[in-house]
């Protein structure tokens, strides 16, 4: 192994990104390799020789992942994953688009949590609460699945493969991280730095095309800069931004900086659940940062959405008139005459009538079936018996599912894991967020009235993680990167609290509590 390291030069990185604490070198150093990554990644396949490069360079790095020493190749495998796109208008030469013959994408990332599971064998240990769900996601799922008949289906195994991706990565990727930080609960600085720097290169990369004009268009000659599924985790700088102004004086300047760029990114991004979550994590900001300062947020959040709208009007006039048109959908709806369904007109429908369709059509089908506290299960779907779905409808469903009947998946987090999981599985598949969020912020609240902290830069990382989870488990949870991104951001939350051990003990805390070493 020595040797492989040394004749492939790997130990470089071993060496220079082993670093136990989060710093701005570190991150700097992450955020370069990561740049360096996405532009590779991002290479499409009509470039021909450069794709083709790319591909063997990825490649290289995915070797590297399964060679290095456990605590590089985890720095390693989270850039990876993070700066490379699982959807554009062109496959490029990102791992989330890497097909080798019959082998998907999810397979090599599957593997490759495998191979990190594999060099910390002598050590998993899991966590009660997190055995309790997988328990559930093993079993009643896979039975609903059979009784509901999505077995039977004509594209039943392609559907069990899509939806099992949610439970075996988002375990995958929990499992992996909780196990690593609670055996090496220093780490969790030098991880936390690899998330950041990686979102920080991808993010950047995508402010350039949005400045260049590159990428998928929401409109004619309109850029909507990228459709990556987890791009809505720019929302953690526009957080980290605003903590920072809340949070100190002498950071302000530095506050507004970050978050105006990423205020300007989520208003190209033209997706208009990302702006709703956002409002609706600012109560969840206000209470990370104490109420004594909510004045200061509210204040700073009113600056920051008026320059960057400014910043998107100067750079691209129409994409900012097109952005304002679909804000208005939010705030003055649409006109009963562009509804593209035959939905009642209220004021839910009048912001987005499909979503509201899907619902009506899902509470239909689940009445049917009488499945409210357990849901129709893997490879499970609903019908449009109660608001028809036209055909032309080709961007927002699958074609086989418009000509059968048979719909999938909703566009909504809530319907959606209601759908396939019913009552108790959508409570306990938010749990996985609010338990690890609540006991998080419970931390940090505690936290933020000391003085002199020798490790400010990750209490202050944290709090803005801490608002990031709402806004990643309603709008990340649409494919594998999304998944992957999550179950980092819940381990780190967990890996967080247990460090602070002196925290875990209050009423709330307890289903968190199981968490310490005392109790594995």
């Amino acid at each position: 192994m020595e040797r492989a390291l040394s004749y492939l030069k790997l130990e470089w990185f071993a060496d220079h990104f082993g670093s136990d604490q989060i710093s701005l070198p570190l991150i700097g150093k992450i955020a370069a390799v990561g740049i360096l990554l996405a532009v590779i990644s991002d290479i499409p396949t009509s470039w021909d020789v450069a794709y083709f490069f790319a591909r063997i360079l990825v490649v290289v790095a995915i070797i590297a992942v399964v060679l290095l020493p456990v605590r590089a190749a985890l720095t390693l495998f989270l850039i990876l994953l993070v700066v490379g796109r699982d959807f554009d208008t062109e496959a490029t030469a990102s791992i989330w688009q890497l097909d080798v013959g019959p082998i998907r994408p999810s397979w090599i990332v599957f593997s490759l949590l495998a191979a990190q599971l594999f060099k910390l064998r002598d050590s998993i240990i899991v966590p009660r609460y997190l055995i309790y769900a997988i328990g559930w996601f093993a079993i009643v799922p896979l039975v609903t699945g059979l009784l509901y008949g999505g077995i039977t289906d004509d594209h039943a195994i392609q559907q069990w493969v899509i939806d099992l991706k949610f439970p075996m990565m988002l375990f995958g990727v929990l499992i992996l991280f909780i196990v690593y930080l609670r055996a090496n609960p220093s780490r969790i600085g030098n991880v936390t730095a690899a998330f950041v720097g990686a979102l920080i290169a991808r993010h950047l990369l995508d402010l350039f095309d949005f400045f260049a004009g590159f990428g998928p268009e929401l409109d004619a000659g309109i850029s909507r800069v990228s459709e990556d599924s987890a791009k809505a985790g720019v929302a953690f700088f526009l957080f980290l931004g605003l903590i920072l102004v809340a949070n100190s004086r002498d950071k302000i300047l530095w506050g507004l900086l970050i978050a105006i760029p990423a205020l300007t990114l989520i208003a190209a991004y033209g997706t208009r659940m990302i702006w709703i979550e956002f409002v609706a994590s600012i109560p969840i900001l206000v209470a990370v940062v104490r109420i004594r300062r909510a004045l200061i947020v509210l204040a700073a959040t009113v600056v920051v959405i008026a320059a960057g709208s400014g910043a998107l009007y100067i750079v691209n006039k129409a994409s900012a008139e097109r952005v304002y048109d679909r804000f208005q959908y939010i705030t003055e709806g649409r006109s009963e005459a562009d509804f593209p369904v035959e939905v009642e007109y209220n004021l839910i429908s009048r912001i987005d009538p499909i979503r509201y369709a899907e619902f009506l059509n899902v509470l239909d089908s689940m009445n049917d079936q009488k499945s409210w506290l357990w849901g129709s299960g893997y490879g499970g779907y609903y019908n449009d018996n109660k608001v028809d779905f036209p055909p032309d409808l080709k961007s927002t469903f699958q074609q086989h599912s418009l000509d059968s009947g048979k719909f999938y998946r909703t566009h909504n987090f809530f319907t959606h894991f209601f759908h396939k999981y019913g009552l108790i599985g959508l409570v306990l598949t938010s749990m996985l967020w609010v338990i690890p969020g609540y006991a998080l912020i419970r931390v940090l609240r505690d936290r933020n009235g000391e003085s002199g902290r020798s490790d400010e830069m990750l209490h202050l990382t944290m709090l803005a993680l801490s608002v990031l989870l709402l806004t990643s488990m309603i709008e990340m949870t649409w494919s594998g990167k999304g998944f992957f991104i999550n179950g980092v951001l819940i381990s780190l939350s967990v890996g967080y609290v247990v460090r602070q051990s002196r925290y875990v003990g209050s009423s709330w805390l307890k289903e968190v509590s199981i968490l310490r070493k005392s109790n594995y």
